[in-house]
C-alpha cells in the first residue's frame, strides 16, 4: 500500500503561545488542585542543540522566515486552520503531517514536520517530548526560522526500513541531514518546576 497522509491540525498549544498555555494551565491547577509550586533551575540529563557542521552552516531545510509574525497572536483558529491547509502554518506554529503504509507487519509512520517562523530556542523546545529529556538551544542563533524535516518514530516499527527506506531516519539523523544540527548529550543546568503541596480537586 502507498503512503497515505494524515494531516494533523494544530493543537491547543500552537494555537497560542507557550506562555500562555503554561499560564492557563498553572491558573487551572492552581483553581482546582490547589496548587503550590516554585521553579528552579537544576543541573539533569539533557541535550544541547548545537551545528552539525564546523563551518556553522545550516541545512537545505532551514531559512530565515518570510512570514509575517506582527499578526500571529491576532489569528483566529479557523484562520490557523486554513492556512495549515495551503501547506505551510501561521508564524510561530506548526503543520504535521504523518504518512502511514501498511506492511504484514503492522501500519508504520512517517512524520513531516513544517514549523513556521520558530526561533532556535522554541525550536529546541519542541525537540523535547520525542526525545524524552530537556533540549536546550546553544546555536546563538537570533532571528526566526521556517523549517521542515521528516522522520521515522523511534523505537522503529516493524517495516518502517523497507517502507520508507532512507527518506525516513531517526530524527537525530534528520535534524542533521536536513537542518545542519545536532543534539549532544550533556548535563545542562534547566528550569524544572517543583510542586510543594496538592489537593484533591474540587467538585466541578
Amino acid at each position: 500500500m502507498g503512503l497515505q497522509p494524515n494531516i494533523v491540525l494544530p493543537r491547543i498549544d500552537e494555537l497560542y503561545t507557550r506562555q500562555q498555555v503554561s499560564d492557563m494551565v498553572q491558573s487551572l491547577l492552581e483553581d482546582r488542585f490547589k496548587l503550590k509550586a516554585h521553579p528552579e533551575m537544576r543541573e539533569l540529563p539533557a541535550y544541547a542543540l548545537t551545528f552539525a557542521r564546523r563551518d556553522r552552516q545550516l541545512g537545505s531545510d532551514i531559512r530565515a522566515t518570510q512570514a509575517d509574525c506582527t499578526k500571529a497572536s491576532t489569528l483566529t483558529p479557523d484562520e490557523v486552520r486554513a492556512a495549515a491547509r495551503d501547506g505551510w502554518p501561521q508564524c510561530g506554529m506548526a503543520f504535521v503531517v504523518n504518512f502511514s503504509t501498511a506492511s504484514p507487519n503492522g501500519t508504520n509512520i512517517k512524520t513531516r514536520f513544517r514549523r513556521s517562523g520558530i526561533t532556535l530556542p522554541d525550536l529546541a523546545i519542541a525537540l523535547q517530548p520525542p526525545m524524552d529529556r530537556p533540549v536546550v538551544d546553544q546555536t546563538g542563533l537570533d532571528g526566526r526560522f521556517d523549517v521542515e524535516y521528516s522522520y521515522a518514530p523511534q523505537p522503529p516499527t516493524p517495516g518502517v526500513e523497507s517502507a520508507f527506506g532512507p527518506d525516513a531516519p531517526a530524527l537525530t539523523v534528520a535534524l542533521e541531514e536536513q537542518l545542519g544540527l545536532k543534539l549532544e548529550s550533556r548535563r545542562l543546568t534547566v528550569p524544572v518546576l517543583v510542586i510543594d503541596s496538592i489537593d484533591r480537586p474540587t467538585e466541578n
